[in-house]
């Protein structure tokens, strides 16, 4: 059996980006050291899916984003929103 992670990756190369999304929110719920591949350029698409902005501000990322710099694949739009690529 494929470890999630490796799930995500796949879904993401075959264009699931919904199935990626879900892959790193099952895999961060155990391990939230294994975020960082998110910023791989594979994971593009998923980055764009209105969940994943639920997923940023769930975990933390925006409020941290806020606090010391955006990802160099995100930006803030308007007061309360953000974009990724």
């Amino acid at each position: 059996m494929l470890p999630r992670l490796q799930i995500g990756a796949l879904a993401a190369r075959f264009g699931d980006a919904d199935l990626a999304l879900t892959s790193f929110e099952e895999t961060f719920a155990s391990s939230p050291e294994q975020i960082y591949p998110i910023w791989r350029p594979v994971y593009r698409d998923m980055r764009k899916l209105p969940r994943f902005k639920e997923f940023a501000r769930r975990v933390g990322l925006v409020d941290y984003w806020k606090e010391y710099g955006w990802a160099d694949v995100c930006q803030p739009f308007g007061e309360n929103d953000f974009e990724c690529d």
